[in-house]
């Protein structure tokens, strides 16, 4: 039953977990769990119950979860449901598991109970809210990954794969911006983000039919913030064993395409909902494997900002980017959106000694972008800023 949860509701993972040798049965019987646990807050399960029913249906998921983390008395919960069963077998058959990412993650559902829930003020409590209900997968699912090794829990595949977890959430963030806003009322993005372009607030989003400009730009954001977690992940997938490197490749591959969808719908997420066809998986497929077996999945396209510096020159930086994106994508007053932002750059270098930022405003690099988003072919190409490149491009 866990395989027919997994092959109808996680389609991309369905696909990738094909290229799994051992451990396929056991990573399905985490997934079926983890969406148990999802449905009892937000899906059918939760429908007609109040929040604090809904919580006590996650407090009988922590009992239960006990009762399976107990190696000593090895009982069976007595009203375990089909997932429980299915978990509980598979802690059984590999070795490694650990109660604490399955309790991180309730606690993560708990927060979408909560009366303000989405309601984040910083980033860091989005990235928390992300560790906890997708971050924490990587950690359930390491020990399927690394079966024979005994290297589950070495600390730096531990850390890349929960920045592959939160580079997962924050596609999903990114994409269902116009489902929670609508179904749920919530908005999942950092009220500092938001503010950032024109003073926009969570209400704004809530109330708004077409993207704006400045919406556009904080999607953009978003989208920056997934790109960097995508390429902190991409270090530790060489670390796994080949089957594995492949699954981890290619989930990360099937959900970046959907992330990078939402640019080519010129960032309308409130009205459209990005996902990536069986056509375009079963394209992509081969070209992620190939690639995470020669190692050439390191330059893909990517346009990706820095975001290390953290000083308000920094911040501005990443600011006049977004918009300098948007407006070349967009095709919304490109020419002086584009000037004025330059503008902005060049006062960032006279302000900051030793940073000389660069921005190419020729037809090449316009061209190279709108081809960019489409994802056509293009010729190398690299962008400096502060002496780093911040997106790259190959034929």
């Amino acid at each position: 039953m866990a395989e027919e949860t997994t092959r109808e509701y996680a389609k991309s993972f369905f696909l990738a977990s094909k290229l799994m040798g051992r451990g396929r049965e056991e990573s399905y019987a985490l997934y079926a769990w983890c969406r148990e646990l999802d449905q009892l807050v937000d899906g059918e399960a939760a429908s007609g119950l109040t929040t604090d029913e809904r919580a006590r249906s996650l407090d009988g998921v922590a009992e239960r979860l006990r009762v399976i983390f107990d190696w000593d008395s090895q009982a069976v919960p007595t009203d375990a449901t089909y997932a429980d069963l299915a978990l509980y077998d598979a802690t059984r058959t590999v070795q490694g598991f650990e109660r604490e990412p399955f309790e991180d993650m309730i606690r993560g559902m708990r927060r979408d109970l909560e009366p303000n829930a989405g309601a984040f003020r910083t980033f860091s409590e989005v990235e928390s809210y992300a560790y906890q209900v997708a971050g924490t997968v990587a950690l359930m699912i390491l020990p399927i990954l690394t079966i024979g090794t005994n290297n589950a829990n070495d600390f730096e595949r531990r850390e890349r794969g929960v920045a592959l977890g939160i580079a997962l959430q924050m596609t999903n963030i990114v994409r269902d911006v116009g489902e929670d806003a609508r179904d749920r009322e919530r908005v999942y993005i950092a009220e500092e983000d938001l503010t950032l372009f024109g003073g926009m607030t969570r209400d704004d989003v809530l109330s708004m039919q077409t993207p704006t400009f400045d919406y556009k730009c904080a999607i953009e954001l978003q989208i920056q913030r997934a790109l960097m977690y995508y390429a902190q992940a991409r270090e530790g997938v060489v670390l796994l064993p080949l089957s594995s490197r492949l699954v981890a490749a290619c989930i990360a591959g099937l959900y970046k395409r959907i992330l990078l969808t939402v640019r080519e719908n010129r960032y309308d997420n409130l009205n459209v909902r990005a996902y990536a066809s069986k056509l375009q998986k079963l394209a992509l497929l081969p070209v992620l494997v190939w690639g995470s077996i020669v190692g050439t999945n390191d330059e893909d396209g990517d346009m990706r900002l820095d975001f290390s510096d953290d000083s308000e020159s920094g911040q501005a930086y990443r600011v006049a980017m977004c918009r300098i994106f948007v407006a070349i994508a967009s095709g919304d007053d490109g020419d002086e959106e584009i000037a004025r932002c330059a503008d902005i750059l060049r006062e960032i270098k006279r302000g900051v000694p030793g940073k000389q930022p660069m921005l190419s405003r020729s037809r090449r690099f316009v061209e190279w972008y709108k081809s960019s988003t489409d994802f056509g072919t293009y010729e190398d190409e690299r962008i400096k800023i502060d002496g780093g490149t911040i997106f790259h491009a190959r034929r």
